[in-house]
């Protein structure tokens, strides 16, 4: 719905490529929750996993058809998916 020229994307998918903070993730010590997409080709399902996995105890919830802008393309799972968290 929200369509991205060719260069935007290229600089977005630049810019990720070029940050990388995995070596951080298992310090992280608050409650964390990560949300992914089942259709996201910038994190595929199988990145979002492993950053779930490198940070202690952290939850991981899986979106079927959204791709990376989750609250947008399925707000009502987003939405859920949080609240059971923070419950």
């Amino acid at each position: 719905p929200y369509p991205q020229s060719a260069f935007g994307f290229e600089k977005q998918v630049n810019a990720i490529a070029a940050y990388d903070a995995t070596e951080n993730l298992s310090r992280i010590n608050a409650k964390t929750l990560v949300i992914g997409g089942k259709e996201d080709i910038l994190f595929p399902p199988a990145v979002i996993a492993d950053l779930a996995r490198a940070i202690p105890g952290a939850s991981l919830s899986t979106i079927d058809k959204a791709a990376h802008s989750i609250h947008m393309e399925q707000p009502r799972e987003f939405t859920r998916c949080v609240l059971d968290f923070l419950d």
